[in-house]
């Protein structure tokens, strides 16, 4: 549980970065403002499959804005854990 929630705040931290440097580049050259649109577009997977403009542009209030956040990272880190487990558990077999 513990790994769980390091890979939470890890990816939270990552996601908050990136999001105020998106926010930041609107003076930065183009093809700067592109490669920050697609992390954009990468960290809002998997709910932006569900409606495009979930997590961060969905239409609410703050507390259902905040709610898809946290879901979504939710599920990222989820997938990430159980990706990093099968690795951890593939080299045990391996041994």
């Amino acid at each position: 549980m513990k790994h769980f929630f390091k890979i939470f705040f890890t990816l939270f931290l990552i996601q908050i970065i990136i999001g105020f440097t998106n926010l930041l580049s609107a003076n930065l050259p183009e093809v700067i403002q592109q490669i920050f649109h697609l992390l954009n577009v990468l960290i809002s997977l998997p709910l932006s499959m569900i409606d495009r403009t979930y997590p961060f542009y969905a239409l609410g209030s703050l507390s259902f804005q905040i709610f898809l956040f946290v879901l979504n990272l939710s599920l990222q880190t989820l997938i990430v854990f159980l990706i990093t487990k099968g690795i951890n558990l593939k080299s045990r077999i391996k041994e």
